[in-house]
């Protein structure tokens, strides 16, 4: 999974996709059997983005590759029996669910999650905890990964 916070990411792979991935979208990429890519930055500005990489519940299978332009809030990725909240609590808070996390900070100055204060780029593991107050004191992007069986998150 590729989330772009600045810039322009281009994608190329040997399954023949070509693409430009750009902040708000989503890049889902399964190698299964194998598939080759390059990410590069093709524009003119610097690129800031976020990879995160999720073990499939079944190894195998047959490559597959998606775009999410403009994502909302959530996005389920079924294969990692896992769902990605994107959270953006512009100076206020917002509740993060308490069940096998992953957190990682992006485009905040600083968000504090419970009691724990996260800046740009940090990332919080969390398990068997209920659900957390998110704040930030200036526009935030966080990125939540949920994951159904909490064990995943420990990986």
């Amino acid at each position: 999974m590729t989330w772009v916070v600045e810039g322009e990411l281009t994608h190329h792979d040997t399954a023949g996709h070509t693409t430009t991935v750009r902040p708000g979208d989503l890049q889902r990429l399964s190698s299964a059997g194998g598939v080759r890519h390059v990410e590069r930055n093709d524009g003119p500005a610097p690129l800031v983005f976020v990879q995160m990489w999720l073990a499939p519940l079944t190894p195998g299978g047959e490559p597959s590759y998606e775009v999410v332009r403009g994502l909302g809030d959530t996005y389920d990725l079924p294969a990692a029996d896992a769902r990605l909240h994107v959270h953006r609590p512009a100076r206020g808070a917002d509740r993060a669910p308490g069940r096998g996390l992953r957190v990682r900070a992006r485009r905040a100055r600083r968000v504090r999650l419970g009691a724990e204060d996260l800046g740009p780029g940090d990332a919080a593991r969390l398990t068997g905890t209920g659900a957390l107050e998110l704040t930030a004191t200036a526009d935030a992007e966080v990125l939540v990964w949920e994951m159904r069986d909490w064990r995943r998150a420990l990986g």
